[in-house]
């Protein structure tokens, strides 16, 4: 054999053992196709909230009568504005730390929430696509280098004799890292 084929075959035989340690770093759907970089070293230093939405409604009646509605929270990277219900000045930014620590800080209108926690991954070591920490548990739709977005929904549904309690949301988060 000559030393091109030689040459083309080992080429071949390390793209291909390499093709799935690339492509097992994406675990969300968004996520880049190639990185260098494990989830857990993506995820990790500051995060700055630079958008979001969340969208809620809800129908209730504790036997006074039904009343439903809904809600809309559009944040710009400053201003969290919510239909119906004014707006307010707001940050946020959460840190990850290697050891599980998680740090939040929020700043809405001056009151000012300081908050260190644990985070950790809700489903298996190896599939890490669901986040739990200090402000809840987020899929992690996208997670880039520098660009970290987290989606939340659900439903809760009560009732009893004569009474409902009826609430959905979905938010998306999206964040900017910091360090």
């Amino acid at each position: 054999m000559n030393k091109t084929i030689k040459k083309i075959l080992a080429i071949t035989a390390i793209a291909l053992i390499a093709m799935p340690l690339f492509y097992s770093c994406k675990k969300g759907e968004n996520d880049p196709f190639i990185s260098l970089r494990s989830r857990d070293k993506r995820i990790t230093g500051e995060w700055k909230l630079v958008s979001a939405e969340e969208t809620s409604t809800w129908s209730r009646d504790f036997g006074f009568g039904a009343t439903s509605g809904s809600t809309t929270t559009i944040y710009d990277g400053k201003t969290s504005v919510t239909t119906g219900g004014g707006s307010s000045l707001y940050t946020l930014t959460i840190t990850f730390e290697k050891d599980g620590t998680a740090t939040y800080k929020e700043d809405d209108d001056g009151d000012i929430e300081d908050v260190t926690d644990e985070w950790f991954w809700l489903d298996s070591k190896k599939n890490k696509t669901t986040i739990s920490h200090p402000f809840g548990f987020f899929v992690v739709d996208q997670l880039k280098n520098k660009e970290l977005i987290l989606k939340d929904s659900g439903t809760n549904n009560q009732s009893g004799s004569g009474w409902y309690d009826n609430n959905s949301w979905e938010e998306t988060w999206t964040f900017e890292k910091q360090k």
